[in-house]
C-alpha cells in the first residue's frame, strides 16, 4: 500500500530543486532536533526515467517541472528508500473532482477559493510512499511536501491514509504543526506509527 501527499500552489511561482532541498532539509532536521535526536538527515534528490529507473542528468537549479516520462526520487544520504514525486497538469477530470468534494465536503470548501486559483495556475505536484520505507522517510516526504507548499504559497492534500483524512486541505504551517506528532495525531493508529517512526530514526541515521 502506498499513501500520497499532493501540493496545489497559490501562485505561478515554481521554485528549483536546489530551493526546495535548502528548505526541506531545514524542516526535516528541525523536527529531529524537537524529538530529541541529535543526529542529523541529508536529503538529495534525482530524476529517473520511467520506463527502466536510470538515473537523468540535470541541474539543481531547474525548475520543479519534469513530463510524464520522468519521476523525481527524493531520498536520505545514507539510508534506503525513499519518496518518488511525480508534477502534474491539472485535468478536466480534476476540475470535476474538486469541484464535487467543494460540494459536499465543509473542510474542502472552507478552501474553495485557494482550490479555485490553483486550478486556474494549472498543475500540481504529488509525493508517494510506498510500503515499507524506513521512518525517516515516512517523516521526510510530508515535510518535502509541506515545504513546497510553503514556497508556493499553496496548500496540502491527501486523502489516501498518508495522515488524518479530517485535518485536509492544510496550509503548510498547520502541517508543520501537527504531522508525524503523536500528541495531535486524530487517531490512535497515527499515533503509533509515527511514535515508531521516530524511535526508529536514530538508528537509521549514520
Amino acid at each position: 500500500m502506498s499513501t500520497t501527499f499532493e501540493v496545489y500552489p497559490g501562485k505561478e511561482y515554481v521554485p528549483s530543486f536546489a530551493e526546495l532541498l535548502d528548505i526541506s532539509n531545514e524542516r526535516i532536521n528541525s523536527f529531529l532536533r524537537d524529538s530529541g535526536i541529535i543526529k542529523s538527515a541529508i536529503l538529495d534528490v534525482e530524476i529517473h526515467k520511467n520506463i527502466d529507473h536510470s538515473k537523468v542528468k540535470f541541474n539543481m537549479n531547474d525548475k520543479l517541472i519534469w513530463n510524464d516520462d520522468y519521476y523525481v526520487w527524493f531520498f536520505i544520504r545514507g539510508v534506503d528508500g525513499g519518496t518518488d514525486s511525480y508534477y502534474h497538469k491539472i485535468t478536466e477530470f480534476d476540475k470535476e473532482i474538486w469541484k464535487e468534494e467543494i460540494s459536499i465536503n465543509a473542510k474542502v470548501r472552507q478552501f474553495a477559493d485557494s482550490i479555485n486559483k490553483s486550478i486556474e495556475i494549472g498543475h500540481y505536484w504529488s509525493f508517494r510512499r510506498s510500503a515499507g520505507q524506513p521512518g525517516i522517510i515516512n517523516l521526510a516526504y510530508g515535510l518535502i511536501a509541506a515545504s513546497l507548499a510553503k514556497i508556493t504559497d499553496g496548500f496540502i492534500y491527501s486523502d489516501d491514509g498518508a495522515w488524518d483524512y479530517d485535518r485536509f486541505p492544510a496550509l503548510a504551517e498547520d502541517f508543520f504543526r501537527w504531522y508525524f506528532k503523536p500528541e495531535f495525531a486524530g487517531k490512535s493508529e497515527y499515533k503509533m506509527w509515527a511514535q515508531n517512526c521516530i524511535e526508529s530514526i536514530y538508528e537509521e541515521l549514520k
